[in-house]
């Protein structure tokens, strides 16, 4: 949170991942992501941040890629396909 609100002190575009406060208690995390929006830094979830540095899908990684990224480190509902990884989109 530090430095996202000293970039934004200094006139930086910032943006933060919600996911990443570095704390377990919620209300914890509510309260700095509230802290950052209110300086003006632009607050996002860990998919949006990571659909966001993906930019062009149909360059390579590609939605593959992209999507085995995610269930090695994103806890989804149900948890990644059959077999683990994704290797057709079609």
């Amino acid at each position: 949170m530090f430095v996202s609100l000293s970039l934004r002190e200094a006139g930086y575009t910032v943006f933060a991942n919600a996911d990443a406060s570095g704390t377990f208690d919620p209300r914890a995390a509510d309260l700095a992501n509230a802290r950052m929006r209110d300086a003006g830094v632009y607050v996002m979830p860990q998919f949006a941040v990571a659909a966001d540095l993906q930019r062009d899908w149909r360059n390579a990684p590609g939605i593959p890629a992209f999507l085995n990224l995610l269930f090695k480190y994103v806890a989804f509902r149900g948890g990644p396909p059959p077999g683990g990884t994704v290797t057709d989109v079609t």
